[in-house]
């Protein structure tokens, strides 16, 4: 079945779009997941959990490129559960991280970090920046060496 007649199917609230969608995407969707999670059980929810965020967003969304639009919807549960995951095996605490006096601002080292992140990528996103990769790898280490270590 082709990617217009699936979506359409979508639009007119026939459940034969999941189906239709898992017999063409599944093992994609499967593969995506996977990769993030590498978990065969969450792989396969996550892969359902796709066809439930493609049958409660078609309409009134009408992609493009299936394909593209369920591995998005894949990737950004995959994504979601491995947080959840991670956070689990912290114990759902957050680790208290030292903080930097900045000017009048006290930052934490993840601020600082970013900030720094956020320089490099705005002075590398120039054209005759992305060109040169010397200067691009000079500038990234030195972005990275200007990070306070604490």
């Amino acid at each position: 079945m082709k990617d217009h007649e699936i979506i359409e199917l979508y639009w007119v609230r026939n459940e034969s779009a999941i189906a239709a969608t898992a017999e063409k995407y599944g093992s994609y969707c499967h593969t995506i997941a996977y990769n993030i999670l590498r978990n065969k059980e969450d792989s396969e929810e996550c892969t359902n959990d796709t066809y439930l965020g493609a049958w409660n967003s078609i309409p009134p969304q009408r992609p493009n490129r299936l394909s593209i639009y369920l591995g998005k919807i894949t990737r950004n549960l995959a994504l979601n559960r491995y947080k959840r995951y991670t956070a689990e095996k912290r114990g759902h605490t957050r680790q208290h991280r030292p903080e930097r006096k900045v000017g009048h601002q006290s930052l934490s080292r993840d601020v600082i970090i970013f900030k720094q992140l956020e320089k490099m990528i705005y002075h590398l996103a120039s054209p005759s920046m992305l060109l040169n990769t010397s200067a691009t790898t000079s500038r990234s280490s030195k972005c990275l060496c200007s990070v306070p270590i604490i």
